[in-house]
């Protein structure tokens, strides 16, 4: 996912709280205009439930590409992103909701998640969407909040996300295994507990801070000073120390293909020879990818011998698939070719899925984006901050949303058009079971 695709799906990803704040603010109106009704209420809780769940499938998103097995990045980032992700949206969604909150959000991301997984893969044979668990989280999430007093919404926070970053760390590491396409290996580790953990802490300040200005009343006590800026710098540490990658030490493999099934629809085995031996050794994952063929194979490869691993399952060599083998290994995600089609339009040369070749690992970018052209350095870093500015530019502006609607709480509100539909709305509500009765 590159520098463009972040900030798209990141601006999708942080509407869900954009539209949280408005709810929240017709929920104000509403009130001041009339007294509340226990069906509506209970009605604006659903509602409150849905659009919480919704925040935390946002900011699930940017694990997409994990959750597929087909990261661009060090794996070390998916306990990185599980841990911020579930620290700000279910600290937010447990002050906001009181009891039941961030069990609430969960079930929601469950059952839209599980929804989404059913059709996509066994329905419609896709690829199967695979997705963190989240439970964990809630439930120290909600054993937290009832360890604390109501008005601790940021204390509520760090002790959620250090609970988050370990023991929720330790759940997710477990269902990796089970559903996981990259499961976690042991070499992720110290790396993956220490940022985890104060990502998880980071996120569970700012899911305070978030929660109680969507659930103020009244403008709440003064915060301890930079408190949230700390957070924010925190956060920003635990997704930049992991980002510099570079080339790894060099590496190749000698490939020997078994035909499985014959042309037209050719699907090969492959049994590859890494030289050096020990060149996958410590790699979080090492798999063949095959892609844009009509569907998606992550075939984690079974080591046979030192240095010598084999396929699990056919993969696809013929039409516009592309296979390649991947490898991660500390700050390197290193590809080698296994077959790529002939492309006219970019032009790039095919790369013929010989019975026996022997081929370089690379850079899998050179794999991936055989279009790329290059470019001037400068010109790419000035695009880069262009794009950070952008999404600076939106968080700096959210975050100020967020102070207002918190400093406001408590104002009257001027008694206009909107409020006195808010009134009639409330006062229509109220007759409705009595004209119930009546029918």
């Amino acid at each position: 996912m590159g520098p463009t695709h972040i900030l798209m799906v990141g601006g999708a990803s942080l509407a869900t709280l954009g539209a949280w704040v408005p709810l929240v603010e017709g929920r104000r109106i509403k009130r001041r205009a009339a007294p509340p009704i226990r069906h509506v209420d209970l009605w604006f809780r659903l509602r409150t439930i849905s659009i919480a769940g919704a925040f935390l499938v946002g900011m699930s998103t940017l694990q997409a590409e994990f959750d597929y097995g087909v990261p661009q990045f060090q794996l070390v980032y998916q306990p990185i992103l599980i841990a911020f992700a579930a620290g700000v949206a279910l600290v937010a969604a447990r002050v906001k909701l009181g009891r039941g909150g961030a069990l609430g959000a969960t079930a929601f991301y469950l059952g839209l998640y599980g929804g989404l997984s059913l059709v996509i893969g066994p329905v419609f044979g896709m690829s199967t969407l695979h997705f963190p668990l989240y439970v964990v989280e809630a439930l120290v999430v909600e054993a937290a909040a009832l360890a604390l007093t109501k008005e601790r919404t940021l204390a509520l926070g760090a002790v959620s996300g250090a609970l988050i970053g370990s023991v929720g760390l330790a759940a997710e590491w477990g269902w990796s295994h089970v559903w996981m396409p990259l499961p976690w290996p042991s070499s992720l580790l110290p790396q993956a507990a220490i940022l985890a953990l104060a990502a998880g802490v980071a996120g569970g300040v700012i899911g305070g801070f978030v929660g109680r200005a969507l659930s103020a009343t009244r403008p709440p006590a003064r915060a301890p000073r930079g408190l949230l800026a700390a957070a924010v710098v925190v956060a920003v540490a635990c997704i930049f120390f992991p980002l510099p990658m570079n080339a790894g030490s060099p590496a190749s493999a000698s490939i020997a293909l078994r035909d499985v099934t014959p042309e037209p629809h050719r699907t090969v085995a492959a049994t590859v020879r890494l030289s050096p031996p020990g060149a996958a050794d410590d790699a979080q994952w090492l798999t063949v990818t095959a892609w844009q063929g009509g569907g998606l194979v992550v075939d984690r490869l079974q080591r046979v011998a030192h240095g010598v691993y084999r396929t699990t399952q056919p993969i696809p060599v013929y039409g516009k698939w592309k296979a390649m083998i991947r490898m991660e290994n500390g700050r390197a995600v290193d590809a080698a070719p296994l077959y790529l089609p002939y492309d006219p339009a970019i032009p790039a040369k095919g790369v013929p899925a010989s019975a026996r070749s022997n081929r370089p690992f690379v850079r899998d970018k050179e794999v991936l984006q055989r279009e790329a052209k290059g470019g001037a350095p400068a010109l790419s870093v000035v695009a880069y901050g262009v794009l950070l500015a952008i999404a600076a530019a939106w968080l700096v502006a959210l975050g100020f949303g967020l102070r207002r609607l918190q400093r406001t709480a408590g104002e009257r509100y001027p008694d206009d058009g909107l409020a006195v539909r808010a009134r009639e709305g409330t006062e229509r509500d109220a007759r409705r079971p009595a004209l119930g009765a009546q029918a």
